[in-house]
């Protein structure tokens, strides 16, 4: 409803909630990346590293990355052998 009324920030913190919440909740990254309004597939992907690194047992940033970026800016092996703290 917020995003439906141009209020991204607003709309933005509560899905940022959203996720620390459920990291695993494919649903919630949707809501977050149409607040952020990333403007290429490297910022789209920024969002996810950011998360993973974040909630490194998290699986759910790791695999959706996978479902769009590619080729050099994006190295799965890098996110998936992080230590947890």
């Amino acid at each position: 409803m917020l995003i439906q009324l141009g209020r991204h920030d607003e709309a933005r913190l509560i899905y940022q909630t959203m996720v620390e919440r459920n990291p695993e909740n494919w649903a919630h990254y949707d809501g977050l990346e149409r607040t952020i309004r990333p403007a290429n597939e490297e910022e789209k992907l920024a969002i996810y590293i950011g998360i993973a690194e974040k909630y490194n047992r998290a699986a759910a940033p790791k695999r959706i990355a996978m479902n769009f970026a590619s080729g050099k800016i994006f190295n799965i092996r890098n996110l998936s052998n992080r230590k947890s703290n």
